[in-house]
């Protein structure tokens, strides 16, 4: 899908608070995506002075009578865990993110049990949590409205006589130091009564079975199994006796009617609009996931932080809260977090459910559940289309792709529209398919029409800036009114005779062809030319000359960010600024990153800044000399294997910049 403006530093997408951020904003690139008219996903990849992060947030509107969130659990047993994606795919769900924090069953592989509550239609699957003060709920009641909260739980248990006990918890694995309630949502059999655990039979308020190594027994529909160790309370042996009257008692405070939905999770992180004080601590640089409000409290927002990894490093909880707040978020709650976080969403193009973030466990975590947003109506038929493209700056000798998107009335993706269903249009270029080749230079539009409906989208063409093929001159000449520099790549990488021999004369020849700058691309750059400006690629520089601008950045082991993140800032900041026509980049390495999010920020960059300039890359090579998305790319020699058999037959690229124009020519470093 066609990327958003990406905005630098203070700008606004998620970082407009930088002074409060233990991270400092470099920049961000962003991706939106509209799902149906209320649902919407961003993805936002920001680059800090700490790292990457990888951000999502989608946001559901429940003002929409056909949006509608739900719990997610396994359909079977809601002690099984499952996965995100197998949870989102059995509910059909547009949007799902990981929830409760949960415990695995000592004995019982696979299956667990959350920590805090779990309402799902109305029915309570699973008991608050005993610490609630300290884990907070999001509850959802039938007429929609969603809150956050600390709920403070008594559970209570009264005999005939009057005595009571506390009821520890329903329907969860526990180690039984108090009393535990199984009814038939846990399943159709007790835990069992064995060794000195112990299990009370109820069917409509009447004891009807205390059994002992007994194993599991039968859970009545119309009751439940009371399982406890009578070592540590002899409460229901000393006053229950079968064919007794039991009474059960749930109080909460706040005493909320009418709850549809409820979940557990961690702390607040977000109270009326401010950073709330933290209740449950999970502290470091961890991947992260979150439920949110807006200040009406019917926008629900679901957020994912990646971390432990290079793609994203993570963010402590009070970074979290910073981060949902500078997003609209008015109140939020922290659920499981780490391996667990996990973002499920329904691509627009397939129709399938993807996993839209980066786990940490390198694959899925099962759960013991999720949260989804479920589409309540039918799909109608089109009543709008939207189109979007790879691209928005473009070449004349560039291709652009378009998607068309088809919606209903209740803005619900129907798909992308196939390119022959549609009637393209356009006076800028032409079109074949879905592709368009432009032939205007300035904006260009391309029309679109399906069942009558019609849409556009605009494209800015600039003139072909750099055909490499065209720059290389045999005879070059450097004339008066002209600039030249020489450019060579690794120097000195291991110290050879051929090498320290090859610097020396280099540097003799820079000073007598009197050249007025001297650029060196590679990792093994440790020194530049004698008594010359030298630009090296050993880490940010910027020099403007002669209506020029020369960079360097370090990328060695393919990577800027890891030689310096402070570079793509510098870096950020001087192309944004330079007026200049030509522009010279000098790496350690060709401008390939293995990091997704570093090759499309550099790839943004260069689109955005330097579309219409004269762009030279140079970086350490075998000679090679190439245009790519108008670019044109040096692989420069070094001195590498120099020997002192070849040391005549090493050359450096000689540049000459006159009137703006550049060429280029290979000379010998070593007269013959």
């Amino acid at each position: 899908m066609k990327k958003l403006t990406s905005f630098l530093l203070a700008l606004i997408i998620a970082f407009s608070g930088i002074s409060a951020y233990c991270y400092t904003p470099i920049y961000a690139l962003t991706q939106q995506i509209k799902y149906i008219d209320g649902l919407e996903f961003k993805n936002i990849r920001s680059l800090t002075d700490a790292g990457w992060l990888n951000i999502n947030i989608a946001t559901a509107d429940l003002n929409k009578d056909y949006i509608d969130i739900e719990l997610l659990k396994n359909e079977e047993d809601i002690r099984k865990l499952e996965n995100v994606k197998s949870l989102a795919n059995n509910n059909d769900t547009h949007i799902a993110v990981n929830g409760d924090f949960f415990s695995w069953a000592s004995d019982e592989k696979g299956m667990g049990s959350s920590v805090g509550v779990e309402i799902k239609d109305g029915n309570l699957l699973t008991s608050y949590s005993r610490a609630s003060t300290s884990q907070a709920v999001f509850m959802k009641a039938e007429d929609k409205n969603m809150l956050f909260d600390y709920i403070d739980t008594y559970m209570s248990i009264t005999a005939p006589n009057g005595e009571g006990e506390v009821l520890k918890h329903i329907n969860k694995y526990d180690d039984l130091s108090g009393i535990v309630l199984y009814n038939k949502y846990w399943g159709k059999t007790s835990p069992g009564s064995q060794s000195f655990q112990v299990e009370m039979v109820v069917e409509d308020d009447i004891v009807t079975a205390i059994n002992y190594d007994q194993g599991p027994c039968e859970i009545p529909e119309n009751g439940y199994v009371l399982s406890f160790l009578k070592d540590q309370s002899t409460f229901l042996i000393d006053n229950f006796s079968v064919g007794d009257k039991i009474s059960i008692d749930v109080n909460i405070e706040p005493d909320y009617e009418n709850i549809n939905l409820a979940m557990g999770g961690g702390t607040l992180l977000v109270k009326d609009g401010k950073i709330a004080p933290n209740t449950h601590n999970i502290s470091g640089l961890n991947p992260r996931t979150a439920l949110g409000l807006d200040e009406s409290g019917k926008i629900l927002y679901f957020i994912t932080i990646d971390g432990r990894q290079k793609e994203s490093v993570g963010v402590s909880l009070q970074t979290l809260s910073e981060i949902l707040i500078n997003n609209g978020v008015y109140n939020a709650i922290n659920l499981d977090g780490g391996g667990s976080t996990t973002m499920v969403a329904k691509n627009v193009t397939s129709g399938e459910n993807e996993v839209v973030n980066i786990p940490s466990d390198g694959g899925l975590r099962s759960v013991i559940n999720a949260i989804g947003v479920k589409m309540t109506k039918e799909k109608e038929e089109a009543v709008k289309i939207e189109l979007s493209s790879d691209k928005e700056n473009m070449f004349m000798s560039s291709v652009a792709q378009i998607v068309a998107i088809a919606y209903d009335k209740n803005g619900q993706n129907l798909g992308v529209i196939p390119s022959d269903k549609i009637l393209w249009k356009t006076d800028y270029g032409t079109l074949e398919d879905n592709n368009f080749y432009p032939d205007t230079l300035g904006e260009a539009v391309v029309e679109a029409e399906y069942n009558g409906i019609k849409s556009s989208i605009k494209f800015n063409v600039y003139k072909d800036m750099v055909n490499a093929d065209d720059l290389k001159d045999e005879n070059l000449v450097v004339s008066e009114n002209s600039f030249s520099f020489a450019a060579f790549g690794n120097i000195l990488s291991n110290n050879t005779f051929g090498e320290m021999g090859i610097k020396r004369v280099f540097d003799k020849k820079i000073k007598n062809e009197g050249y007025d700058l001297a650029l060196f691309a590679g990792s093994n750059v440790k020194d530049g030319a004698n008594g010359t400006k030298s630009i090296k690629s050993d880490g940010f520089d910027s020099y403007e000359y002669k209506n020029c601008t020369f960079i360097s950045m370090n990328n060695n082991s393919s990577s800027v960010s890891e030689n310096g993140i402070s570079q793509w800032a510098r870096f950020i900041d001087t192309i944004e600024k330079t007026k200049n026509k030509n522009i010279f980049i000098v790496l350690s390495e060709s401008p390939v990153f293995p990091n997704m999010s570093e090759q499309d920020l550099y790839n943004e960059l260069v689109e955005k800044y330097l579309c219409n300039k004269n762009v030279f890359v140079l970086y350490s090579g075998n000679g090679e000399v190439y245009t790519y998305n108008n670019i044109a790319h040096f692989g420069i020699k070094g001195a590498e294997s120099i020997t002192l058999q070849n040391i005549l037959e090493t050359e450096y690229v000689l540049f000459n910049v006159e009137d703006g124009n550049v060429k280029y020519t290979l000379q010998k470093i070593v007269d013959k």
